[in-house]
């Protein structure tokens, strides 16, 4: 396995070429690139999808629509299984010129600047996938969208497994060493050829619960006179990283029955319901790490899992964030669990008391919310910036050096597009910070961005501590 680190470049963002394209890339135009060859698949975490759809927008020509000048990039979805329709997506746009392309630093894939092309993006499953999907074999595989395939205005109708290039990843693979080992690979090489590159694009999580937990804990922690929709830091109850890691850890599972660990009593229905993600998450893989040592040492923990549930401790397991938080919004049982911080809060209560709540963790919010009636409007990113919020991760990109998997165009798409996501004038996203790097010029350090630049990086490793670079 190897590791490198991505060398930021600041690159002048080029406007609109000279010869823009007239209008936006159509289905039958992505579906002429798709079979043109010209169409690269990704998988992996759903938490950088934004950011990476706004720096794919970075090399796409414009076009002119009324009196407004946009991007070619049309976004084509597909409605999995779960409901949703932000977890398989497909992006289609007419390239930058090749000469624009190269001023950006892209190389290999100039050979298409100028002519439409596709980037099939599926975060279902989460950032496991970056790595499973490179597998030959359908079962690693995440669905993605088919544009000889039939749609409904931009919505495909169908999304057959595809073998990936790769993806982004919330952690590096060493947080993933316990469900590699025990996952089968119809091509085994596919962990021996892989490349994980450090990025400097970072995020945070938090711990969050159903409203009416929100509700209980600001009661038993004496913040009765807040609202359970005042989602201020002054109003928002504390957990500790002991007192969360007692609940999710697997030798606490046979023992857990009620919330007495936070203070609190039994619940309504008389259980503890823990909404954690699946196995190939990001985000439960920085759970586990991050509250269990899981993956950095022989004394980290397991998770309690959904098999593991007993009569009054009920664990779910989500494919997607999207899931997670519906278990999260169940208005009345006590829910708790952990998501990525670039995920809301959403405003006035349902009318059965549902949504949910991030929690203070050992005593520090990441939320900048100001509202009080429940709908987040912050950037959740500040705190962590300043290092006095812990549990956060550096995202990683991993491909294959088997160029048969990722090709040279593929590989030159996401490690560019890594450089663009990590530049603050292109991507400023709620929960998603930039690591500093000196040499990087002055758009990349904490004095001269001191809202979106961290003031410390852990270097890549999980298993190691964040040290300052700007006190």
């Amino acid at each position: 396995m190897h590791k490198k680190l991505i060398a930021l470049a600041v690159g002048a963002l080029l406007g609109q070429s000279a010869f823009a394209a007239t209008h936006q890339t159509t289905q039958a135009e992505a579906q002429a690139a798709q079979n043109a060859g010209r169409i690269i698949y990704l998988a992996g975490a759903s938490a950088t999808k934004n950011s990476f759809e706004l720096a794919f927008k970075k090399i796409c020509d414009t076009y002119v629509s009324g009196s407004s000048t946009l991007s070619t990039e049309h976004l084509f979805t597909f409605l999995d299984s779960t409901g949703s329709t932000g977890n398989v997506r497909a992006y289609a746009c007419h390239l930058l010129p090749a000469a624009s392309l190269t001023a950006l630093g892209f190389s290999d894939l100039t050979a298409w600047g100028g002519q439409d092309i596709v980037v099939d993006h599926s975060v279902f499953n989460g950032s496991l996938t970056s790595i499973l999907g490179m597998d030959s074999s359908a079962a690693n595989q995440n669905p993605q969208i088919d544009f000889n395939g039939a749609f409904s205005g931009d919505t495909a109708l169908s999304a057959p497994k595809h073998q990936s290039a790769g993806g982004f990843s919330d952690v590096e693979a060493a947080l993933f060493q316990d469900v590699l080992a025990t996952t089968s690979f119809a091509n085994p090489s596919v962990t021996s050829n892989l490349v994980v590159t450090s990025t400097s694009v970072a995020q945070s999580f938090g711990v969050v619960v159903s409203r009416s937990l929100y509700a209980a804990l600001q009661a038993a922690q004496g913040l009765s006179s807040c609202t359970a929709d005042n989602i201020t830091a002054a109003c928002q109850p504390n957990i500790t990283r002991t007192q969360y890691a007692s609940l999710v850890a697997l030798q606490s599972a046979g023992s857990i029955a009620d919330w007495g660990v936070l203070g609190l009593g039994s619940a309504p229905d008389g259980k503890v319901r823990i909404a954690r993600r699946d196995k190939f998450s990001g985000t439960q893989a920085s759970s586990n790490n991050f509250f269990l040592g899981r993956n950095c040492s022989v004394g980290g923990l397991d998770p309690a899992a959904a098999g593991d549930s007993t009569s009054t401790l009920i664990v779910s397991e989500a494919a997607t964030t999207g899931n997670a938080l519906t278990a999260l919004s169940d208005p009345t049982n006590w829910t708790i669990g952990v998501v990525s911080l670039e995920n809301k809060a959403t405003a006035g209560s349902f009318a059965s008391g549902g949504t949910w709540r991030y929690l203070k963790l050992d005593g520090v919010s990441i939320s900048d919310d100001t509202n009080t009636t429940g709908a987040g409007n912050g950037n959740h990113r500040q705190t962590t910036i300043d290092m006095q919020y812990g549990f956060t991760y550096e995202t990683t990109v991993n491909t294959s050096a088997d160029t048969s998997i990722t090709s040279a165009k593929a590989s030159d798409l996401l490690l560019n597009l890594a450089k663009l996501m990590a530049d603050p004038a292109v991507t400023n996203l709620v929960g998603l910070y930039v690591l500093p790097n000196a040499d990087s010029g002055p758009l990349f350090t904490n004095t001269t961005n001191p809202t979106q630049v961290s003031k410390a990086i852990r270097g890549g490793s999980s298993c190691q501590p964040n040290l300052f670079l700007y006190i």
